[in-house]
């Protein structure tokens, strides 16, 4: 796994995992991602199998600007939650175009944003919204929650929120308490191990 992270924060991503490759982006300062980091960013990608954006992010004019140009342009598949959610609820009309499979991980005020919904909706009527949303957008929703519900508009499947072998969770409960720890990035799962992990049965990467 690689993470792209603001060059102010590099240094503590890389010492708090051994096992992570790290990638020093411009930062705007401020410690959060400079939009000019945009172009490395892709190159990124374009080495990737998957790609998760948002946990710990932050928000500013440039990082609104990159979390749109990545779901536009990004080929492989991306995975976006919490401030990669919250930049995307104003610019919803880029999904449909977007260049490859986009996956959403709301939890439920999160997706009231999305709707542009004043607060949080009933769950029989968020899952509508899910399906409905899923269906124009052309996505994939999880919609986070103790029952989460997934939807593409046309298939749908429910589990509960308790864990399994193997989850991870990245910011909220759906993807990994290791992203939200080490700070502000972008996660590229590199060709290697997510064909290793698509290579066994259940998902799971072998052991070295």
């Amino acid at each position: 796994m690689r993470i792209a992270t603001a060059e102010a924060c590099a240094d503590v991503v890389a010492g708090f995992e051994p096992a992570y490759m790290t990638v020093a982006l411009a930062d705007d300062g401020a410690g959060r991602i400079a939009s000019a980091a945009l172009e490395t960013v892709l190159q990124q990608c374009d080495a990737a199998d998957a790609v998760a954006l948002g946990p710990g992010l932050g928000r500013s004019d440039g990082l609104d600007e990159l979390v749109t140009r990545m779901i536009a342009d990004v080929a492989c598949p991306l995975v976006v939650d919490a401030d990669g959610l919250n930049a995307l609820a104003s610019r919803t009309d880029v999904l449909p175009g977007a260049a490859g499979p986009r996956v959403l991980t709301p939890h439920s005020g999160e997706f009231a944003r999305l709707v542009g919904a004043d607060q949080p909706l009933p769950l029989d009527d968020a899952r509508d919204r899910a399906d409905l949303f899923a269906a124009e957008h052309g996505v994939v929703v999880v919609l986070k929650g103790h029952r989460t519900y997934i939807t593409d508009g046309d298939t749908r499947l429910e589990r509960d929120g308790q864990p399994r072998d193997g989850d991870r969770r990245i910011g909220g409960r759906a993807h990994g308490d290791d992203q939200r720890a080490v700070g502000p990035g972008i996660v590229v799962l590199r060709r290697g191990a997510a064909g290793n992990a698509r290579a066994r049965p259940g998902g799971r990467p072998r052991s070295p």
